[in-house]
């Protein structure tokens, strides 16, 4: 479970103002609002990146997997060895890989197109196999195609597990087709 109790936060101005939500475990959750609008500091207070000025936040969650807005990648390795810092498991690694279409995962990270680097920054949340996932933005620089592969594979393997969107675009909600009802509008 997570829980935000009356949390503000400001930086130069004002971001967020006496918020307060509950995601409950295995319950899927959105944030929709265009840029700037604290969305991303969201998600970083629910990581404890960032800390809130007011109010309590609960988080019962151990192990979370994250597809930041940045893909925070190791740009001076492959495809393949950015995936190996997490399993030791070749094979795995392979075919999360090919799941995620990305072909050249020998190729050095930073020589990679920007789509696959995303795809690449996604296939590493979904090995990690977190409690819950976190997806910031995450379609950036994806086709269609490979966005609804990429949504499937999320939907099957975090089953009964919770999943919060962070999006500016309303279409990714919809396309997701698992945030009817929980989406806080900033």
């Amino acid at each position: 479970m997570i829980e935000f109790v009356n949390i503000s936060k400001s930086y130069d101005k004002k971001i967020i103002e006496n918020l307060s939500f509950k995601i409950k475990q295995g319950e899927n959750f959105g944030f929709f609002g265009k840029s700037g609008i604290g969305k991303t500091t969201i998600i970083n207070m629910i990581l404890g990146i960032v800390k809130p000025d007011s109010g309590e936040i609960y988080n019962d969650y151990k192990r979370i997997s994250v597809v930041f807005q940045e893909n925070r990648l190791v740009d001076e390795i492959s495809a393949i060895d950015n995936l190996k810092m997490l399993t030791n498991d070749k094979n795995l690694a392979i075919d999360v890989l090919e799941k995620f279409a990305i072909k050249d995962y020998g190729q050095v990270v930073k020589k990679l197109s920007g789509g696959t680097q995303r795809r690449l920054s996604l296939a590493r949340a979904f090995l990690y196999k977190g409690e819950i996932l976190i997806l910031d933005e995450p379609f950036t620089g994806i086709d269609d195609t490979n966005k609804a592969k990429i949504i499937k594979l999320f939907k099957e393997d975090f089953k009964g597990k919770s999943i919060i969107l962070v999006s500016h675009n309303k279409d990714d909600f919809k396309t997701f087709e698992i945030f009817d009802k929980n989406i806080i509008f900033l």
